[in-house]
């Protein structure tokens, strides 16, 4: 489960996904948290036989047009790698399956400025993805499969460029994913299976300034709150400046940085199918499911100040800035001189803090084959989001921390698929679906 900006969400190897399934509408019961779709994607696992896969995928600027802004060929590479190999530990009982892709993009960050001339900015990314999975039958009833995937994407001076940015502008993005899962399947007699499923699942970003005080502590302005990698403890994050906005024209770090954004979700889930004839067929599934979700952030916003200009940015502004990525060079009375600010706005506080919710989940689904033309599709789902709207925040005196949640969420799901003859098919139902809450909730 991951719920937080969707940009920044963590992305899977093509060549470990076996095959995936996209439901778009009127999905049963066991399916929730979402109005629109669901998609099912199923790794690959290995076999009694070794074997692997190799692929390569390459682009070059050599094969590019011009930029019709540039008017040139701006540089652009992008390498990508991508390795399997699978195959048994022990035949016919335990077998293995890992998967590794890379990829390297060189890219480059330009200016098209008419008054000030920039050098262009190496912007290379480079992302990495990693999985392996372990497959175990004890018995012909009982079988475990555990998976770990890894993901992390480094994206270097990003956020600046075009015609109304300075480079000092420029921040490193970088993403990180780590998925823990395990599945147990147990077949309890001739038509009923139970399973259980256990996952824990991180992922956060930061948002890195490539411009700071050199002579400051981590290079983080002077009386500015540090922002760490690990919201209450880990690697400091170093850089940020003030933010400078004239008309057309902004100098320094995004007011957003440095950020820390990120989520840990514990999840249980347990479904159990069985089958029985009475008027008909019957497959129920029935099951239940619990998340502890938590968003730890750690959110620099404006906190290292911004400067406003009504005015265009002077044309001698860069000799206010002996260097562009060193703010405790800059000149802002100079600046102020030359093009008065009209504000400055800064925030002053906690900017770390961690959102809490516990979800719960649980239904009912009975795919009732009446005849040999009938199917009726017959299931009620409930879902509680506890915390999710910040019941327990207390903020006197406007919240209290006592408020109810949202705890009516009762969702029947109704369908029905009958064949009028051996060509012709009408499916039709009725559904309730709630939604979750998504990106900064």
């Amino acid at each position: 489960l991951t719920m937080c900006c969707a940009n920044n969400q963590p992305r899977y190897s093509r060549d470990s996904i076996a095959e995936f399934e996209v439901t778009t509408n009127r999905f049963d019961a066991t399916m929730g948290r979402t109005m629109g779709m669901s998609v099912n994607a199923v790794t690959k696992s290995g076999t009694n036989t070794l074997s692997g896969t190799a692929a390569g995928y390459f682009r070059h600027d050599s094969l590019i047009a011009k930029d019709f802004i540039q008017d040139r060929v701006l540089p652009y590479e992008d390498q990508q790698y991508s390795v399997t190999l699978g195959g048994p530990l022990l035949l016919d009982r335990v077998h293995f399956f890992t998967n590794y892709e890379y990829e390297r993009e060189p890219g480059t960050v330009t200016f098209n400025n008419t008054v000030f001339d920039f050098a262009d900015l190496a912007a290379t990314r480079n992302e990495n993805k990693f999985g392996a999975k372990v497959d175990v039958q004890f018995s012909p009833n009982n079988r475990m499969a555990v998976r770990y995937n890894r993901y992390r994407n480094a994206i270097r001076n990003d956020g600046t460029g075009g015609a109304g940015n300075h480079p000092s502008g420029a921040r490193d993005n970088n993403r990180y994913a780590d998925q823990y899962f395990s599945e147990a399947s147990q077949v309890l007699s001739t038509n009923t299976v139970n399973q259980i499923k256990v996952g824990i699942a991180t992922n956060y970003f930061t948002l890195e300034p490539k411009a700071g005080y050199s002579t400051g502590e981590n290079r983080r302005p002077p009386t500015s709150p540090q922002v760490f990698e690990g919201v209450t403890s880990g690697r400091a994050i170093e850089g940020g400046t003030p933010q400078i906005g004239y008309s057309g024209f902004t100098i320094g770090s995004a007011t957003n940085t440095p950020q820390r954004t990120g989520e840990k979700n514990y999840s249980f889930r347990d479904d159990l199918t069985t089958s029985f004839q009475a008027g008909g067929r019957h497959d129920i599934k029935v099951g239940a499911e619990f998340i502890r979700y938590t968003m730890p952030q750690n959110w620099c916003n404006i906190c290292d100040g911004q400067f406003t200009s009504n005015n265009r940015a002077p044309a001698n502004l860069l000799s206010f800035m002996p260097d562009s990525f060193d703010a405790s060079t800059w000149d802002l009375d100079g600046m102020n001189a030359a093009a008065p600010f009209r504000d400055y706005t800064v925030s002053i506080g906690n900017f770390a803090w961690t959102l809490k919710r516990e979800i719960y989940a649980g239904w009912l689904q009975d795919d009732w084959q009446v005849s040999n033309k009938l199917t009726l599709n017959l299931g009620v789902r409930y879902d509680l989001d506890h915390g999710a709207h910040g019941e327990f925040i207390a903020f006197d005196p406007w919240l209290s921390g006592t408020r109810p949640s949202d705890s009516n969420n009762l969702a029947p799901r109704l369908g029905f698929a009958f064949a009028v003859d051996d060509r012709t098919v009408i499916r039709g139902g009725y559904g309730l679906f709630f939604t979750q809450l998504e990106n900064d909730a």
